[in-house]
């Protein structure tokens, strides 16, 4: 609980440092995304002690994976880099080989048969950069 307290605080230092970037435009985008750095480490360590005491954790594993995603973006943001945006974030996300990339979430979307059961119609993909990309399997 101590950890997921500290996780939840450094998210929120992170979401402060945004709205006063925002604001402000006083400092570098990588001071904003420091909070995020921090995070990834205490959620592999998070996900260790959850895996040894069968705890459930979500939050963590998404925190812990997307830390090459939050250094690509910070250091765009900063115009350090120059490649475009889809290079920038497809590093990143649970498993970023994946088409397309930083999908992460998966949900079948159902529909009701006349009988009243449901029928699997087409699984979508929930990328953590907000778009909802539908992929038809065969």
């Amino acid at each position: 609980m101590l950890i997921a307290v500290g996780i939840h605080l450094l998210l929120l230092m992170f979401e402060v440092l945004v709205c006063d970037r925002v604001e402000r435009g006083t400092h570098f985008w990588l001071l904003v995304f420091m909070p995020l750095f921090f995070v990834s480490p205490v959620s592999v360590a998070a996900c260790v002690w959850g895996f040894r005491h069968d705890r459930s954790l979500e939050l963590e594993i998404l925190c812990s994976v997307n830390i090459l995603q939050f250094i690509f973006i910070a250091l765009r943001l900063d115009r350090i880099i120059h490649w475009p945006w889809l290079v920038c974030c497809s590093f990143g996300g649970a498993g970023g080989s994946r088409a397309p990339p930083g999908c992460s979430f998966q949900a079948m979307v159902q529909s009701p048969n006349p009988d009243g059961s449901l029928t699997s119609t087409q699984p979508l993909s929930f990328c953590p950069q907000g778009v909802w990309c539908g992929r038809a399997y065969s």
